[in-house]
Formats: structure tokens, C-alpha cells, sequence
């Protein structure tokens, strides 16, 4: 499988961020556009990789211990869905963040074209 890692394109940066960077990668750039496509951003399209990953590790990696060898797939399958859900913190974070893009700056109130307050008597309401 042939990639093509470019760090400051989305899929770049998602390569980097579930570091896929080795010779022979997890996913292949058209499996990493298919999850940019159905999630928001690069952050949250690495926690569904990590989660695609992480279920996979959980099916196909036991626990095994042998003399010197030992492998834990179902603490690995953890710490990529801790992984994925620190993420998706992060996304949701900036997202938050993003929703408040205005700013409010102190200032006078113009002088001119606003009308004055002019008080006025108070009349009593009557029906008739």
C-alpha cells in the first residue's frame, strides 16, 4: 500500500495523529478519505480510526503470555479507545470554542444619532 503523507493536508495530519507513518501503514489514503468524509475534522476522523483499530486489536490479539514473550490485545484495545475518547475531548473542545468566534470590545456609545431619554409625565391610564 502506497501512501501519500503530506502533514499539513487533513489526511496528513491524521496519519500523524494515529501514527500510521511506517512502512506498512493500517489504512490506506482512500480508507482514511472515507473516515475525513463522514466525520468533522481531522481530530475526530483519528478517533474513529483508533476506535476501528482498537476493535480490531480486541478481536484478533489475545492475552498470551509465554517464557519470554507476553501481549495484552485487550489493554492495547483500551488505551486506543482512551485514546479516541481523548480526541474526541479535543474536538469538541475547539468546537466549543469555535461557537464563541465573535468578540466584545469595550467602547463609548456614540453621540450622535442616538435619541436623547427625555422624561415625560406619567398620565394615569383610564379606559373611557
Amino acid at each position: 500500500m502506497a501512501i501519500d503523507y503530506d502533514p499539513t493536508s487533513d489526511r496528513g495530519y491524521l496519519r500523524l495523529l494515529i501514527s500510521d507513518l511506517g512502512d506498512t501503514p493500517v489504512f490506506d489514503d482512500q480508507e482514511l478519505d472515507a473516515i475525513l468524509a463522514r466525520t468533522r475534522g481531522p481530530k475526530r476522523a483519528a478517533a474513529e480510526a483508533l476506535l476501528i483499530i482498537a476493535g480490531n486489536e480486541a478481536r484478533l490479539s489475545k492475552k498470551i503470555t509465554t517464557q519470554d514473550l507476553s501481549t495484552d490485545g485487550p489493554a492495547l484495545a483500551r488505551e486506543l479507545r482512551e485514546q479516541a475518547a481523548a480526541l474526541r475531548a479535543d474536538a469538541d473542545a475547539e468546537d466549543a470554542d469555535a461557537d464563541w468566534g465573535f468578540t466584545v470590545t469595550g467602547g463609548e456609545r456614540p453621540t450622535r444619532g442616538w435619541p436623547e431619554l427625555v422624561e415625560e409625565p406619567v398620565r394615569p391610564w383610564c379606559p373611557w
